[in-house]
């Protein structure tokens, strides 16, 4: 494949979801309807979102070498993640 037939690719995928993102993003008024999708989201499907963020294999990782660096204080960081994002939903 030649060099400029790979630079089409990558610029008309980027051409494609830079017009996805606009288009969709049209109803994103607040910080809320950004990160919640404005409370219409069940608690079910936030809290299967951030357990699978929390039991990413990279996120296990970094989170017992933090332990071992840093001690317990680091279990404070996905209690308070979460407890803002349950904030916000709550709202």
């Amino acid at each position: 494949m030649s060099t400029a037939l790979k630079i089409g690719v990558i610029i008309g995928y980027i051409a494609i979801i830079s017009f996805i993102a606009t288009y969709l993003g049209k109803g994103t008024k607040t910080f809320k309807d950004f990160a919640i999708g404005g409370s219409k989201i069940p608690w079910y499907i936030m809290g299967g979102t951030l357990f699978s963020t929390f039991c990413g294999g990279a996120t296990m990782v970094a989170y017992v070498g933090n332990f071992y660096s840093q001690g317990l204080i680091w279990i404070w960081i996905p209690v308070s993640s979460s407890s803002h994002v349950q904030y916000l939903y709550m709202q």
